[in-house]
């Protein structure tokens, strides 16, 4: 089933903001999260670590496309409690993978 590509600065389902320390690829010039870019805000401080359909590799670094739902491992900033969400809206979804 095809999912949009998440961007930076998509919403994961407990309202964190997905952030990047560098834009790796734009598409239809929007910066596009990828698989290990961060998961910021109150509620889970963590990394998106798999996406349930992988089906754009960005060459050079051959880094996978974080879709909607994809899921991100970190923990509550306040009490370190590990925390699991998942990309829950995209900034753009003019791209299907």
């Amino acid at each position: 089933m095809s999912a949009p590509i998440a961007t930076l600065g998509s919403s994961t389902i407990l309202g964190d903001l997905i952030i990047s320390s560098d834009v790796k690829h734009l598409y239809m010039c929007m910066p596009i999260a990828t698989i290990t870019d961060q998961s910021a805000g109150a509620a889970c401080v963590g990394v998106i670590s798999m996406s349930p359909n992988i089906r754009k590799i960005y060459a050079p670094t051959m880094t996978p496309a974080g879709t909607v739902g994809a899921s991100i491992m970190g923990a509550n900033p306040a009490t370190g409690i590990p925390v699991s969400s998942a990309i829950g809206a995209s900034v753009t979804v003019k791209h299907m993978c």
